[in-house]
């Protein structure tokens, strides 16, 4: 009786024993569930040339009603020219990307193969991220900073609607914010929206900032948002006006906000440090003239710039806010950027050496900054798809994808230099490899780089260039604004 009763528990203990290791093996085994990722893509401006059919207004800020949005709206409308941006209608739109020549429709031509690509490669570069969702947001495009603000606070309405209908699903994605342009600055904006929320939105003589130029920038956002209704009462509206009322969620965050091209502005270039933004990259080339041409959407009288003045001491230098210089196709030396010092300084690694210089100042000095003189991304070509080799043999080795299918690229060898905050990251092919070196901003020495291989690229090349339109869309894209014009 004993001796059943101890082996009935030797066995006992056994089977505890086991069971004890498989829970303890699942535990630290347990598989890593990643979080998934909503990745938003938002555009520039759209038809910004056709602004001088109403100067004064726009000088002004007053476009509603004008020539200039009207026709600048039936543009952006034109599915043409869905054909070269990552762009779709206007809101918040979930879609899938694809290089399925049957699925990527006419009207909806680029966004599919570009963001496809950008899927490809971040899948290779972080093999450990969730699953992305795609959205684009779209808005009218109009050079005017109270549209501007206008849309910002849609964008706020529609991101926390579209997380809260994920949420109910059991879905919580981080949120990834992709801009070009004045993409950015409606996104900047989103940190002003969400400062307003804890403040007396109500009291006109409040001061909001003890910076005097965010305060007066988050005075004209109030204005904007004290003329919308409540949730309730934008319910009967349409189109993107039912997205048109005072925010209620405070608890936004965007995770990460990329913003390629973006013309930086005293209106909203300190929201670069709003608490809504845990990281930020500002990304911009030497070849980018179109960045800093914005002349008439500031107030700021030296045109908007490319860098965030985090050495003046507006903006407080911290490891959450990366600025980054992008350049193509430079050479490699041992582990140092080889400079042509025969070339102008724009393309040399001595172009913002000491203070960002003024476009007014290079053109007032008879330099001519529309003449390109390297391989970096111009404005285009950051975020468009280039259908035709550069006429001046300055074709991206990136052709004809944009610069921005190379995000999670640049973005990892930055995350190589953890505490660099102001860097300049070539990319290049070299051999097998395409590879993104990191350098301090304006000194010659690698800090850090990450390698691809470079089959990754030439297959996207291969089955992008599988898409390309019948007729050269250049000679297109003239006709297509005139006919409006008439």
């Amino acid at each position: 009786m004993k001796s059943r009763t101890i082996g009935v528990m030797i066995i006992g203990c056994m089977v505890a024993a086991v069971a004890f290791g498989v829970v303890t093996w699942r535990r630290v085994h347990k598989p890593v569930i990643s979080q998934p990722w909503m990745t938003v893509f938002v555009h520039g401006s759209f038809g910004s040339l056709l602004g001088f059919l109403n100067l004064s207004d726009l000088l002004s800020d007053r476009v509603r009603g004008t020539e200039y949005q009207q026709i600048a709206l039936k543009i952006r409308n034109d599915g043409f020219f869905y054909r070269h941006q990552p762009i779709l209608e206007q809101g918040l739109i979930a879609f899938e990307p694809t290089l399925d020549p049957q699925k990527a429709t006419a009207k909806k031509f680029a966004i599919y193969p570009i963001v496809k690509a950008y899927e490809i490669v971040n899948e290779k570069v972080f093999p450990e991220e969730g699953k992305n969702y795609f959205y684009a947001f779209g808005w009218s495009g109009l050079l005017s900073q109270t549209n501007r603000r206008l849309e910002a606070i849609r964008f706020y309405n529609a991101l926390c609607a579209e997380l809260a209908r994920l949420r109910s699903k059991g879905i919580f994605p981080k949120v990834r914010i992709i801009t070009h342009s004045h993409g950015g600055n409606i996104a900047l904006n989103l940190g002003a929206v969400q400062k307003l929320l804890a403040l007396p939105l109500t009291d006109t003589s409040a001061q909001f900032s003890s910076d005097l130029e965010e305060n007066e920038s988050l005075q004209d956002m109030a204005a904007v948002m004290r003329n919308l209704p409540s949730q309730e009462g934008a319910r009967t509206r349409t189109q993107q006006e039912v997205w048109d009322y005072i925010p209620v969620d405070r608890s936004l965050v965007i995770d990460e906000l990329i913003m390629f091209g973006s013309p930086v502005q005293a209106e909203t270039e300190r929201f670069c440090q709003a608490p809504i933004f845990k990281k930020v990259f500002n990304i911009y080339s030497g070849e980018d003239w179109v960045q800093r041409f914005d002349w008439v959407s500031s107030k700021r009288t030296t045109i908007s710039k490319q860098r965030l003045m985090l050495k003046e001491g507006h903006i407080e230098k911290g490891a959450h806010v990366v600025q980054a210089r992008i350049m193509l196709g430079r050479q490699v030396a041992n582990d140092k950027l080889v400079i042509n010092r025969a070339e102008d300084a724009v393309v040399s690694n001595q172009v913002y050496r000491g203070q960002e210089p003024s476009i007014l100042d290079a053109l007032m000095s008879g330099k001519n900054v529309f003449v390109r003189k390297s391989k970096d991304p111009t404005h285009k070509e950051m975020w468009f798809l280039m259908w035709s080799e550069d006429p001046e043999g300055y074709s991206s080795p990136l052709f004809p994808l944009p610069t921005v299918v190379m995000t999670p690229l640049i973005i990892k060898a930055l995350d190589m230099t953890q505490n660099m905050v102001d860097a300049d990251v070539n990319i290049d092919i070299v051999g097998t490899k395409i590879v993104a070196y990191v350098l301090q901003h304006d000194q010659d020495a690698v800090k850090g780089k990450w390698e691809l291989d470079a089959s990754v690229l030439t297959s996207l090349q291969q089955q992008t260039m599988k898409l390309k339109p019948s007729r050269e869309v250049y000679g297109d894209e003239f006709n297509a604004i005139y006919r409006y014009l008439r």
